[in-house]
């Protein structure tokens, strides 16, 4: 019954919304011409019913079949684009582009060659529309524009590639070698080119000059992994078991330990990576092997990022700038990548995901998603004391001459400790920390986060509890969110202002002291954290406080 109902309240909005709005019709996206009474009620039929489901799964899990409604309203209603995209209506390439990130492959593709139409026959535009196309498998709209781009400037030479590149695509293996021929003849050290011919001359049952295309191709490039596949396959056929073996191990050398697939913009190609560490600890660098392709274009470099997540924690580890020269599309790249690992980050169970940022500071989107990073992989975090060379600024200003700072510093989550031994002898009244709680939502003044076990040279174990609004509180204290702590804050030590989702706030760092009931001469510090499981305490500085 439920099911009936809201299948009739969806109909009944569908119509409704038809009626009203067929009073203010406008033809679908792509169609700009005169269209009849009975295709503009189909038209806003289609209009209501996508607007609806839009509507009615707006917000919570739902959201993404949201968008692709919405999108789906766009398509029909284009004086919506710039309410939902953010795009004009008349902006092809934008729209190509939020459409393909939906999944909306046949608009999205349309939408390119929209954008060809409306004579963006820049080097950038144009390679784009082209990518764009490939990339959706269509490639009657890449052989129609790569076929009528007339002025080949400098940025637009790869034109003959990709005119035979989608008549091989679209099984027209004769007309595609000839097509080759001429892009050959003005490029010849282009590696891919020789392969697709090879493609072509295999599709059409002469192994002889496939086999020697494929060669030219390796002979390029040793690591064009895809013309040493088809070698093998080739000799596999011939009955030629030796050639076959080399060159399919020629393929398995320049191939990636952990295989991956994912496009970044009209930039690269991820094909996957060597094995990333199991384990983070201790003061290292984050480093591994990355697989790529580079598509075709102009020399460009990208930054790789590693982000680092637990639960509602996240890092970020920056890696060294990956250059992307000119070069040909097929050949397997390797870029060692490496980068210094963040001392902040929550000891816990992380995933691994990686992005990209072009040469302006954007990320690049990852094709067929709204995404712009690729998981790959996950790692464990120890518990990690981390030395600074110096003591934490204002330290003395702020708490007075008295205080000597052990420079050190950690974060601790559930299930983790660390101890931190104190070789000197000293006399100290109190131990202090510089710290705050993250990820404690909700949790009343007085909540225990940590306990600090502090024994002195003669034996004596002095046991502290860490409780949020006494010696420590959230970092989030003055958070417009919802369900955050509201307790005051302990004695500030300092504040930063930041911005975050638009909304402009302070966060904090806190000053707490644990005295002892006597001096000692403290031997060893044991903190653990004994708050809630979706937090952690980080702790910046710690410091002793002398006798006097």
């Amino acid at each position: 019954m439920k099911k009936i109902f809201i299948s009739t309240t969806i109909l009944i909005l569908v119509l409704v919304i038809s009626g009203v709005i067929l009073l203010y019709y406008q033809p679908p996206i792509l169609d700009r011409g005169d269209r009849n009474i009975p295709e503009g009620f189909i038209d806003h039929l289609a209009f209501a019913w996508y607007f609806t489901k839009a509507t009615w799964f707006e917000g919570g899990d739902g959201r993404e079949e949201s968008l692709v409604n919405f999108a789906r309203t766009v398509w029909y209603r284009p004086i919506l684009s710039e309410r939902i995209f953010n795009v004009e209506r008349d902006d092809y390439l934008g729209l190509a582009h939020q459409f393909e990130s939906l999944g909306l492959d046949r608009e999205a593709a349309l939408l390119f060659s929209a954008a060809y139409n409306q004579g963006g026959n820049e080097a950038t535009s144009v390679r784009q529309m082209i990518l764009g196309c490939a990339g959706l498998g269509a490639w009657d709209e890449v052989l129609r524009i790569s076929r009528d781009v007339e002025s080949l400037n400098p940025g637009l030479k790869w034109r003959y590639y990709w005119w035979g590149r989608a008549l091989i695509e679209l099984d027209r293996a004769p007309e595609a070698v000839n097509i080759l021929r001429i892009a050959v003849a003005r490029d010849p050290g282009i590696a891919d080119t020789h392969f697709q011919m090879g493609r072509a001359f295999q599709s059409m049952g002469k192994a002889a000059p496939a086999e020697r295309e494929y060669l030219r191709a390796v002979e390029i490039s040793p690591r064009h992994g895809a013309a040493w596949k088809a070698l093998a396959g080739i000799y596999t056929e011939a009955g030629q078991g030796e050639e076959s073996s080399r060159a399919a191990q020629a393929a398995a050398v320049i191939s990636p330990p952990i295989s991956a697939h994912a496009r970044f913009g009209s930039d690269m190609i991820l094909l996957g990576y060597e094995p990333t560490p199991d384990r983070i600890e201790g003061e290292e660098k984050f480093s591994f092997d990355l697989y790529h392709q580079i598509l075709p274009g102009p020399s460009r470099t990208i930054t790789p990022r590693v982000r680092i997540k637990s639960g509602r924690f996240q890092r970020l580890i920056t890696l060294d700038t990956v250059t992307l020269p000119e070069t040909s599309p097929g050949e397997n790249r390797v870029a060692r990548v490496e980068g210094e690992v963040p001392w902040n980050i929550s000891p816990l169970s992380s995933q691994l995901l990686i992005g990209f940022l072009d040469e302006t500071g954007q990320p690049l989107r990852l094709s067929g998603s709204r995404d712009q990073e690729y998981m790959i992989g996950s790692v464990d975090v120890a518990p990690r004391l981390f030395s600074t060379v110096s003591d934490y600024p204002r330290l003395k200003e702020v708490i007075g001459e008295g205080a000597f700072d052990l420079r050190k510093r950690t974060v601790l989550a559930e299930g983790s400790e660390v101890e931190i031994e104190i070789e000197e002898a000293n006399r100290s009244g109190a131990v202090g920390f510089i710290s705050y709680a993250e990820g404690c939502i909700a949790q009343p003044l007085g909540r225990e986060i940590a306990r600090i076990e502090c024994r002195a040279a003669d034996g004596e174990i002095f046991d502290f509890s860490i409780r949020l609004g006494v010696e420590t509180a959230d970092r989030w204290l003055e958070s417009r969110a919802p369900g955050v702590a509201r307790h005051l804050p302990v004695r500030t030590f300092s504040s930063l202002r930041i911005e975050a989702e638009k909304s402009p706030y302070s966060i904090y760092t806190y000053q707490g002291v644990l005295q002892f009931p006597e001096v000692i001469d403290l031997r060893l510090l044991k903190l653990k954290y004994a708050g809630p499981p979706e937090g952690n305490w980080v702790i910046e500085a710690i410091f002793l406080m002398d006798d006097s």
